[in-house]
């Protein structure tokens, strides 16, 4: 391999002790990552649409949301692919994506151990990463992250050391897969490309471009051709969602600063490689003189970093940094490869750093004005529980009926465990409709278009209810008029939850709120014990029997709310026309 062409020197006494002792090291971290990743596990609310696509597909239904809506709701479609494989063979997601995802932080230390052997150097970037506190916690979150992070991985260390065809051709295949896991991993894929391109260029050979464009050919232009029959887009129903192509570069500008501030010494990672490359030769060519590898770990960085401030970041703090951060650390590896004395020192700081880091507690607590959080600390193990039984709960009551909910954030898990037939996402990431509406200001990354309750497209779309927070709140619908007559009850036993750092548990009706009135449905639990609602139609009757004693604006604005609510899903032009009536 081309990492060792300058590796001539014999190993003395004490730089094979500092070997060993930074290979015991290296398992020590490792099992040290581990556990700390398995004793933090938990999963983030957005894996549940991911688990939902995965489960209507095992179902016979489709890679779709909802029956019958081709939206791409999701932007992992190899991570679904798996976990829906695993599903079909009986494995339950949340257990499966967890243990993925920890197999797959460990496969990603793997490659990095790896490509310290191939240099001739101590593994510091697997060390590095093993002890990195965010690639552990993001590696039970559900998500892609973990898996997305290693294809990014081994397609750098691949291409890094790549002599021979296949070589390239691995490397190529490992960014095809990343960029089938997540469309941005498209830019790793072309800044590579470009890598090898001039070393084809430079040898006269183009085996080695052949090799690496093989997957692309073979794997991801038969997908991009399905998904854009299937979907009708070329890019997934979340990049308009969250408003990707507009700029949000202060919020990203901040996003990143956050990151570095807290993992501050993988700072000059950034500058390490370009400082590699400007002290060597230009004219040796990038194959020789160690200068391929700084090369990659600059292009797969700094431009990557680039566009994470140019989309805003995300919501979720670190996690849109972690796919470039072993190639932070890689960096840093290849400052102790060219200077070995540095190796004990520069493996010392990141020891002592990764147990220091300046750890902006306060910064990304929930709620704060910036919006990004610490997720985790968003979803503990009860909330999974708690709407597990909330989701099932309903789903007993309206068996065999066409319940349609609106969710609004932390309640994807609520739609997968209802398996409600329709299921509408408010801030629009599974739905086309919200997604593609104009953007009106920005705001926290990923919920911009947030649509209102009061919105006409939800009694397009015939939603029945939203469930408040937890079922211990009624949701408010702007410019209400209806009050009371939206509160839907339903019974539950044992719901535990905690608030304010107290530990609850809750037995008794739970809270809904009715968005529109379907009669057909609610009549089929009306005579249920265990939920409770008003009757509308009596109300409407009442209404009705004192229409001269109200104020005909008045009257105009109720008939208003009363064809969101109930005439726009109902067949009642009886009792319409009586109230039309009234108006001049």
């Amino acid at each position: 391999m081309m990492w060792t062409h300058d590796m001539s020197l014999t190993p003395t006494r004490i730089e094979r002790s500092t070997g060993h002792l930074a290979w015991a090291l290296l398992g020590a971290a490792l099992c040290y990552g581990v556990w700390r990743a398995i004793d933090g596990a938990w999963v983030c609310d957005d894996a549940f649409i991911s688990f939902r696509y995965c489960r209507n597909l095992i179902d016979g239904l489709g890679l779709v949301y909802n029956a019958g809506e081709h939206v791409e709701g999701y932007t992992n479609f190899l991570w679904v692919m798996l976990i829906a494989g695993g599903m079909g063979f009986g494995a339950e997601p949340v257990v499966l994506g967890q243990v993925l995802g920890v197999l797959f932080f460990v496969g990603t230390i793997a490659v990095l151990w790896h490509s310290a052997r191939l240099m001739g150097t101590i593994p510091l970037a697997a060390i590095g990463l093993a002890l990195h506190q965010h690639t552990q916690i993001f590696s039970t979150c559900g998500l892609e992250t973990s898996m997305y992070t290693f294809l990014v991985t081994s397609g750098l260390v691949a291409l890094i050391g790549a002599e021979k065809t296949r070589q390239f051709a691995l490397g190529g295949l490992c960014l095809i897969l990343a960029t089938m896991t997540r469309p941005d991993g498209a830019l790793f894929y072309v800044l590579g490309g470009t890598v090898v391109v001039s070393i084809a260029a430079r040898r006269r050979d183009w085996r080695p471009f052949v090799g690496y464009a093989a997957s692309f050919v073979l794997l991801y232009v038969p997908y991009f051709f399905w998904k854009f029959a299937y979907y009708g887009h070329a890019l997934p129903n979340t990049f308009y969602a969250k408003s990707a192509s507009e700029p949000y570069v202060g919020q990203g500008f901040y996003y990143v600063r956050l990151y570095l501030t807290c993992y501050y010494y993988l700072i000059p990672a950034l500058v390490v490689p370009l400082w590699i490359l400007l002290r060597r030769n230009r004219d040796t060519g990038i194959e020789t003189d160690g200068r391929r590898g700084p090369l990659l770990v600059t292009l797969f960085t700094l431009p990557f970093l680039m566009y994470v401030i140019w989309v805003g970041g995300d919501f979720m703090f670190a996690r849109f940094c972690l796919p470039v951060t072993p190639a932070l650390f890689l960096g840093l590896q290849f400052l102790v490869r060219t200077h070995r004395w540095s190796a004990f020192l520069v493996t010392a700081i990141v020891l002592v750093a990764s147990f220091a880091t300046l750890y902006p507690a306060e910064t990304i607590k929930l709620g704060n004005p910036r919006t990004v959080a610490e997720e985790r600390d968003h979803y503990p193990a009860w909330t999974i529980e708690a709407y597990r039984k909330i989701g099932s709960r309903l789903a007993e009551i309206f068996a065999g009926q066409d319940l349609r909910v609106v969710i609004g954030g932390s309640q994807a898990m609520l739609a997968y465990f209802g398996e409600f037939p329709y299921a509408l996402e408010i801030h629009g990431l599974t739905d086309e409709f919200i997604a593609h509406r104009k953007l009106e200001k920005r705001g926290k990354v990923g919920h911009e278009k947030q649509l209102p309750l009061d919105h006409e497209y939800l009694t397009q779309k015939g939603v029945d209810m939203m469930v408040g927070a937890l079922a211990i709140e009624w949701v408010r619908v702007p410019n209400d008029r209806l009050a009371e007559q939206r509160h839907f009850e339903f019974h539950v036993e044992n719901i535990h939850y905690r608030i304010d750092g107290e530990d609850k548990t809750f037995t008794g009706y739970a809270r809904a709120t009715l968005i529109t009135y379907d009669r057909d449905l609610l009549r089929a639990v009306r005579d249920r014990e265990d939920v409770r609602f008003p009757d509308f139609e009596a109300y409407l009757d009442r209404y009705i029997a004192r229409l001269d004693l109200i104020d005909r604006d008045e009257v105009r604005l109720d008939l208003a709310a009363f064809d969101a609510f109930y005439f726009g899903c109902n067949d009642d032009p009886d009792r319409r026309s009586k109230i039309e009536k009234r108006l001049p």
